[in-house]
Protein backbone atom coordinates (compact mmCIF):
# COMPACT_ATOMS: atom_id res chain seq x y z
CA UNK A 1 0.00 0.00 0.00
CA UNK A 2 1.51 3.29 -1.32
CA UNK A 3 -0.49 5.59 0.56
CA UNK A 4 -3.19 5.67 3.46
CA UNK A 5 -6.48 5.10 1.71
CA UNK A 6 -8.02 7.73 4.34
CA UNK A 7 -5.09 10.57 4.54
CA UNK A 8 -3.34 10.15 1.36
CA UNK A 9 0.18 10.08 3.29
CA UNK A 10 2.88 7.72 1.88
CA UNK A 11 2.79 4.65 3.96
CA UNK A 12 6.14 2.98 4.02
CA UNK A 13 5.11 -0.36 4.84
CA UNK A 14 3.87 0.51 8.70
CA UNK A 15 -0.16 -1.10 9.81
CA UNK A 16 -0.90 2.47 11.29
CA UNK A 17 -0.44 5.51 8.96
CA UNK A 18 1.85 8.02 10.28
CA UNK A 19 -0.24 11.08 9.58
CA UNK A 20 -3.95 10.08 10.55
CA UNK A 21 -3.18 7.02 13.15
CA UNK A 22 -5.53 5.03 10.79
CA UNK A 23 -5.04 1.04 11.31
CA UNK A 24 -4.24 -0.28 7.90
CA UNK A 25 -3.38 -4.24 9.04
CA UNK A 26 -6.49 -4.99 7.30
CA UNK A 27 -6.41 -3.91 4.37
CA UNK A 28 -2.47 -4.90 4.03
CA UNK A 29 -3.90 -8.23 4.58
CA UNK A 30 -6.33 -8.30 1.91
CA UNK A 31 -3.65 -7.16 -0.66
CA UNK A 32 -1.24 -9.50 0.23
CA UNK A 33 -4.29 -11.93 -0.11
CA UNK A 34 -4.94 -10.65 -3.44
CA UNK A 35 -1.21 -10.91 -4.90
CA UNK A 36 -1.32 -14.51 -3.30
CA UNK A 37 -4.16 -15.76 -4.92
CA UNK A 38 -2.90 -13.54 -8.64
CA UNK A 39 0.11 -15.81 -7.99
CA UNK A 40 -2.55 -19.02 -7.90
CA UNK A 41 -3.70 -17.95 -10.82
CA UNK A 42 -1.44 -17.58 -13.26
CA UNK A 43 0.31 -20.94 -11.48
CA UNK A 44 -3.08 -22.45 -12.67
CA UNK A 45 -2.42 -21.28 -16.26
CA UNK A 46 0.59 -22.67 -16.11
CA UNK A 47 -0.56 -26.04 -15.12
CA UNK A 48 -3.22 -25.74 -18.32
CA UNK A 49 -6.47 -25.15 -16.07
CA UNK A 50 -8.03 -22.18 -17.64
CA UNK A 51 -11.13 -21.76 -15.66
CA UNK A 52 -9.55 -22.20 -12.82
CA UNK A 53 -7.08 -19.56 -13.42
CA UNK A 54 -10.08 -17.31 -14.25
CA UNK A 55 -11.88 -17.94 -11.15
CA UNK A 56 -8.85 -16.83 -9.11
CA UNK A 57 -8.04 -14.45 -11.50
CA UNK A 58 -11.32 -12.84 -11.02
CA UNK A 59 -11.16 -13.35 -7.16
CA UNK A 60 -8.16 -11.21 -6.84
CA UNK A 61 -9.65 -8.67 -9.01
CA UNK A 62 -12.22 -8.28 -6.36
CA UNK A 63 -10.02 -7.85 -3.44
CA UNK A 64 -7.83 -5.69 -5.11
CA UNK A 65 -8.05 -3.85 -8.76
CA UNK A 66 -4.76 -3.79 -10.22
CA UNK A 67 -3.72 -3.14 -14.03
CA UNK A 68 -1.99 -6.12 -13.94
CA UNK A 69 -5.38 -7.81 -12.93
CA UNK A 70 -7.07 -6.35 -15.36
CA UNK A 71 -4.75 -7.19 -17.98
CA UNK A 72 -4.46 -10.76 -16.93
CA UNK A 73 -8.59 -10.88 -16.91
CA UNK A 74 -8.56 -9.93 -20.63
CA UNK A 75 -5.94 -12.28 -21.55
CA UNK A 76 -7.78 -15.26 -20.09
CA UNK A 77 -10.93 -14.10 -21.63
CA UNK A 78 -9.07 -14.20 -25.03
CA UNK A 79 -8.09 -17.49 -24.33
CA UNK A 80 -11.50 -19.11 -23.70
CA UNK A 81 -13.37 -20.60 -26.46
CA UNK A 82 -15.91 -18.81 -28.23
CA UNK A 83 -19.59 -19.12 -26.97
CA UNK A 84 -22.01 -19.65 -29.13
Amino acid sequence: MERCPVCRARNRGETVCRRCRSDLADLMDIETLAEFVMTMAVQSLRQGNLRQAQNRCAYACRLRRTEFGEKFAGFLSQLSPAKK
